[in-house]
């Protein structure tokens, strides 16, 4: 190659990623990844069937082991909504933390655990 051959060969950039790139990835016999080129640790899980799913990547601390975290559908999702689940799942993940927090646990009244008895036990 001469000299003048490797000034006009030039690296193409990847396109930015977009909702309708996204939704009309190929699908192949195989599940394959895109990687986010905007955001490090975004990608698009793209199956064989089915909808493509939105994933945040980063290593925990202690012991540098990966953890994959699923964000969302790309149906439901919208590109911009992804990346920022993903910062902020990946910010818990360096932390120590799981991904997501967990959603808070709301006791049962008295009265919906009586009548869960009631028809568990005495309609039977």
């Amino acid at each position: 190659m001469t000299e003048h051959q490797s000034e006009t060969i030039r690296r193409r950039r990847r396109p930015k990623l977009t909702d309708l790139m996204v939704a009309g990835l190929p699908k192949k016999r195989k599940r394959y990844i895109l990687a986010d080129p905007e955001m490090g640790g975004l990608y698009v899980r793209v199956p064989s069937e089915g909808a493509n799913v939105f994933c945040a990547v980063a290593r925990r601390p202690k012991g540098g082991k990966q953890v994959w975290a699923t964000i969302g559908n790309s149906e439901i999702l919208k590109v911009e909504e992804a990346r920022e689940k993903a910062r902020a799942a990946i910010k818990r993940i360096k932390a120590g933390l799981s991904p997501f927090e967990a959603l808070p646990v709301t006791p049962d009244s008295f009265e919906s655990v009586a009548e869960n008895w009631f028809k568990r036990h005495v309609v039977k």
